[in-house]
C-alpha cells in the first residue's frame, strides 16, 4: 500500500499539477522532491494510516534530518496521510521552529490533494495555467476551506 501511496502521489505532482520532480540520490531521503524555486525546495512524505495520522516524535526526528540534510533550504515540508489528528499540528508547528530555517510544514490529506489535483485549473485565469506550490506553502493543516481559499490567489 505504501509504495502505491508512493506512486500517486508522485502522480498527483508531476501528471496532474505539471510540476517536475527533483532526483535524490541514497534511500535515506523524503518520499519526492520538488524545485521551489530561489534555490530551495519542496519535500514531501507520505504517511499512510488507516485511522487519523499521528505526528509521532520517530517521524518528527525523521523528517527534521530530512530537511536538514537537503542540499538547499526547505521551504516547505509537506506530509500527506489519510485524516490528521489535533496533536499533528502542533507537531507541524515545532518541526517548523526546530528546522532552524523557518520551514513550513503542512499536513494534507490524500483525498484533499486529489481535488487540488482534480480542480486547480478552474481558479486559474490564465490561458496556459501553471500550479504554484504558493497554495501547499503554510504550516498547519490544509483544510478544504483553506486551500480553495489559497487557490483563488495563488493561481491568478
Amino acid at each position: 500500500t505504501e509504495k502505491y501511496f508512493e506512486e500517486a502521489t508522485r502522480y498527483i505532482f508531476e501528471s496532474k499539477l505539471g510540476l517536475e520532480l527533483v532526483n535524490m540520490s541514497g534511500s535515506k531521503h523524503a518520499d519526492g522532491k520538488l524545485d521551489f524555486g530561489n534555490n530551495e525546495s519542496v519535500l514531501w512524505d507520505n504517511k499512510s494510516s488507516e485511522k487519523e495520522y499521528i505526528f509521532s516524535e520517530d517521524h518528527f526526528n525523521q523528517f527534521l534530518k530530512y530537511i536538514r540534510a537537503n542540499d538547499n533550504r526547505v521551504t516547505l515540508f509537506l506530509v500527506v496521510t489519510s485524516s490528521i489528528s489535533p496533536e499533528s499540528i502542533s507537531q507541524a508547528q515545532k518541526l517548523k521552529a526546530f528546522s532552524e530555517t523557518d520551514t513550513d510544514v503542512a499536513l494534507i490529506s490524500a483525498e484533499n490533494l486529489k481535488y487540488v489535483a482534480q480542480n486547480w485549473k478552474t481558479y486559474s485565469n490564465q490561458k496556459e495555467p501553471q500550479f504554484n506550490l504558493q497554495v501547499f506553502n503554510l504550516t498547519g493543516e490544509l483544510t478544504r476551506n483553506i486551500l480553495i481559499d489559497r487557490m483563488k490567489w495563488a493561481l491568478q
